[in-house]
């Protein structure tokens, strides 16, 4: 797996680790609704650092920030979020990371609208700039790096298609439910995938803090491709098709009370499991309220 594919499922899983819900004896399987997603959004200027570990040392320190609605000159209401990742200690010295990520998410659908995100890998960036036209199905990949032409790739895409910032926050304002799973449809940049997000159980997990009754969820990646459907008088949903089997992307597991923090992470990687653990988290301001404008209503 490319390093920067693996930072992304780094960011995948952690924030997945944050969600919302409680336990129950039920088996359903739900779908993206889009429609209510700011009412269900509770996380304005939520902030957690996480320390991720691979073969127990100290490896990366990333920080995901949530900022606030605004207006933005280009693409209207907006909500903002920052992801940050850099190596520290031995780890720094032999392969250094420094990644950022800025997505703007539509309001009030919270639907991505533009990411621009840089993977600063041993000093060679790869710069993607992604930007959406769901009127169209578009998918737009704008891939700058140093020692290659600049390239755009085009795919066709759901309308209802999620980035992992978007998918998790559609995920934390669900009721979740053990036995329940959650399905959307992603493009990350590089692929375009179908991710299955079940809550499998509740066990009581190890912390440094002690045992904490815990949310226990696990991620299924299926890689997909898109074709525009033949249809007749403007664009049109795209069919798509498996291009390989479902594989099991982390376990994550989540803190069973009302703050939903995110306990622990679990990842294979090729060179051992990487393991992730907060370390500072400052919680959402509990007085801000999203304005309300007069196009609240309208899907972007």
């Amino acid at each position: 797996m490319p390093p920067f594919r693996t930072a992304r499922f780094v960011v995948l899983t952690l924030l997945a680790s944050l969600a919302w819900g409680a336990p129950a004896a039920a088996q359903t399987t739900f779908y993206p609704d889009p429609s209510n997603a700011l009412e269900r959004f509770h996380w304005f200027g939520e902030e957690v650092t996480y320390s991720i570990r691979i073969l127990g040392t100290d490896a990366v320190r990333a920080r995901f920030s949530v900022g606030y609605v605004s207006e933005d000159p280009e693409y209207g209401r907006v909500l903002p979020f920052e992801i940050v990742g850099t190596t520290v200690g031995f780890f720094d010295t032999i392969y250094h990371i420094d990644n950022r990520s800025i997505t703007l998410l539509g309001v009030p659908n919270l639907l991505p609208i533009y990411t621009d995100s840089d993977f600063n890998e041993r000093d060679y960036v790869t710069r993607l700039v992604i930007n959406y036209d769901r009127a169209s199905y578009g998918h737009s990949v704008l891939r700058i790096q140093p020692d290659e032409p600049n390239r755009t790739e085009e795919t066709i895409v759901p309308f209802e298609l999620y980035d992992d910032v978007a998918m998790i926050f559609d995920f934390r304002g669900r009721d979740l439910a053990v036995g329940n799973s959650y399905v959307y449809y992603t493009h990350d940049g590089d692929e375009f995938s179908r991710f299955t997000i079940s809550v499998t159980g509740v066990e009581e997990i190890y912390t440094e803090f002690g045992y904490i009754e815990s949310f226990v969820v696990s991620w299924v990646a299926e890689p997909l491709e898109t074709a525009p459907a033949l249809v007749f008088g403007g664009p049109s949903p795209p069919t798509f098709r498996a291009t390989d089997e479902p594989y099991e992307v982390a376990i994550s597991y989540t803190a069973a009370d009302e703050g939903r923090l995110l306990i622990g992470t679990d990842i294979p990687t090729d060179i051992g499991l990487m393991t992730i653990r907060a370390v500072e988290w400052v919680p959402p301001n509990p007085d801000y309220a999203p304005p309300v404008a007069a196009d609240a209503g309208v899907p972007r």
